[in-house]
């Protein structure tokens, strides 16, 4: 792993040569184990030297994109040091051009909390880096889209962004405050975002207009429509590109063919997912047990909030059930990890593993790569945690769901040796299952995969 030549936002010369320096140098050598890149990583992030800690948030980041493409990223299993150590760095008044305030919102984007929300505003409101606006809007974005409480103050803010305007400031002022407003799922965002409609013309009222599909598809389908129909012939032109009004209308035009094809399918789906939600907090034992055998990722998806409030708060009867139906594929929440970790360190083997298929099935990068970073360490310095990950997920069935490279590359004998015993038996249970299969029928998917290839 080469040592870059620029960094995101600083130049390695502004580092002064010393133990710091040195320590990036050996961060990036070839000649480096993975397990040592994290060690070095995390004394660099012990010192108190704030430009170290935006250089290594830049390195997160450059990271980051790489693992777009299936690479790994090492420091993943930081983001709780460096998110404490990037807040203070925000709240602080910054004498580098914004660049610290930059580099810090990289972190921040991925790991805001509901409490930062008066922080984000400010630094929004207060930009030090142009950067920074884009970077709040996300960590915003990512607080609000399992938020449930209604935050009059963030509503009100984003209010402000829908206001008229062509140039290409407040069009993308608009275009992100729609964007924040349709993600947040209470009813005074969509009120929000109503008000606005009315005001705006329909060039302007194209993001409004998505973001209100968003909310409901079919109830704000005329409106939608009514935008569209409204628009110059031939819209978008040029000069609406170069303003910035141009480029939200192929979301609105996707949306609302979305919306037209779903149709009444759309309507009978939603009254349905609305009267599982009904039966799960009225009887949830019994409406799991119905929901289950036909439960699939796009219900699941939905469900998700409904079943992590059920899961704070279960017995060990109904986690079992709840952690099955989250495992189906659970939407990417804010508090989906925090839920299910609990019982990660259940000493229930089926309830451990079940809940580690939960965080590896679902979509959240985070609830993913917090959990292999966890695994990663264990096979290397806690023989006794990574096999009784690996037992777990054996009894469960979900083997494969773990980087099977992780288990070969441990220097710990009876981590190798726990998984190659483990996957032996996965093979001869799975060869039993097709000498028993009827021939002729599809034999059953191969669940060797490990989590990089698995679609």
């Amino acid at each position: 792993m080469p040592l870059p030549n620029v960094l995101l936002h600083f130049n390695w010369k502004e580092l002064q040569p010393g133990p710091v320096r040195d320590a990036f140098d050996r961060l990036f050598a070839d000649d480096v184990a993975d397990e040592e890149r994290v060690r070095i990583a995390r004394k660099i992030l012990a010192q108190d030297i704030v430009t170290a800690h935006c250089m290594l948030f830049d390195v997160y980041q450059r990271m980051a994109m790489d693992s777009r493409w299936g690479a790994s990223n090492l420091l993943d299993e930081l983001v709780g040091p460096m998110r404490v150590k990037a807040m203070a760095i925000l709240r602080r008044p910054d004498d580098h051009d914004g660049r610290k305030h930059a580099a810090a919102a990289q972190i921040v984007a991925r790991t805001a909390k509901p409490k930062d929300i008066p922080l984000l505003l400010e630094r929004l409101d207060h930009p030090t880096h142009p950067e920074l606006p884009m970077w709040m809007y996300w960590a915003l974005r990512h607080v609000v889209e399992d938020l449930r409480a209604t935050d009059t103050t963030l509503i009100a803010a984003m209010g402000k962004r829908l206001v008229p305007g062509r140039d290409r400031v407040t069009c993308n002022e608009r275009v992100e405050a729609s964007r924040l407003l349709g993600v947040y799922r209470v009813q005074p965002a969509e009120e929000a975002l109503l008000r606005a409609l009315e005001k705006l013309a329909p060039d302007e009222a194209i993001p409004v207009a998505t973001a209100l599909l968003w909310h409901d598809p079919v109830r704000h389908l005329h409106a939608a429509r009514r935008i569209r129909d409204a628009l110059p012939k031939g819209f978008p032109r040029d000069e609406d590109h170069e303003n910035g009004m141009g480029y939200p209308f192929t979301e609105l035009r996707i949306a609302i063919e979305e919306s037209e094809e779903e149709g009444a399918l759309a309507l009978e789906i939603r009254a349905q997912i609305a009267a599982m939600r009904r039966d799960l907090a009225t009887d949830p034992r019994a409406a799991l047990a119905k929901i289950l055998p036909d439960l699939d990722r796009d219900t699941c998806y939905e469900l998700t909030p409904t079943l992590c409030q059920l899961l704070a708060s279960a017995n060990e009867a109904l986690a079992r059930d709840v952690l099955r139906a989250l495992g189906r594929g659970a939407a990417p929440t804010y508090t989906l990890f925090h839920t299910i970790e609990p019982w990660l360190h259940h000493e229930d083997l089926e309830l451990r593993g079940l809940a580690m298929g939960a965080a590896l099935n679902s979509p959240s990068d985070q609830a993913r790569a917090r959990l292999l970073a966890r695994f990663r360490r264990a096979c290397v310095s806690d023989a006794a945690d990574a096999c009784t990950m690996l037992r777990a997920l054996a009894a469960t069935n979900q083997l494969y769901l773990l980087d099977r490279a992780l288990t070969a590359s441990s220097p710990l004998p009876e981590v190798r040796q726990t998984a190659a015993t483990l996957l032996a038996e996965e093979a001869r249970r799975r060869a039993a299952e097709e000498d028993h299969h009827e021939p002729g029928a599809r034999p059953p998917p191969s669940r060797t995969r490990s989590p990089n290839h698995d679609g």
